[in-house]
């Protein structure tokens, strides 16, 4: 089957588009995120699930803990300074 004007090369041929990678199974995902290694006063079980569910990676959800943690203990001393 030839195409005008166009190489064999340049023939798209069909077929099925490659699969992407399997996901990690959110049991492996709390794990390469550190949510074990944590305190679990960084982050209740809800968030974490909430960010998986919405896609974030490990990285993005270790962040995530990361800030949270930073405002967690920040916040009582921006509320005695209110007062």
């Amino acid at each position: 089957m030839k195409a005008k004007g166009k190489t064999p090369r340049e023939i798209v041929k069909p077929g099925r588009a490659r699969q992407p990678a399997a996901p990690l199974t959110y049991r492996e995902w709390l794990k390469k995120a550190g949510a074990p290694t944590m305190a679990s006063a960084t982050m209740r079980p809800r968030d974490w699930r909430n960010l998986y569910i919405a896609g974030a990676t490990p990285e993005q959800a270790a962040e995530a803990a990361g800030v949270n943690l930073y405002n967690a203990k920040s916040a009582p001393a921006l509320r005695a300074k209110r007062r």
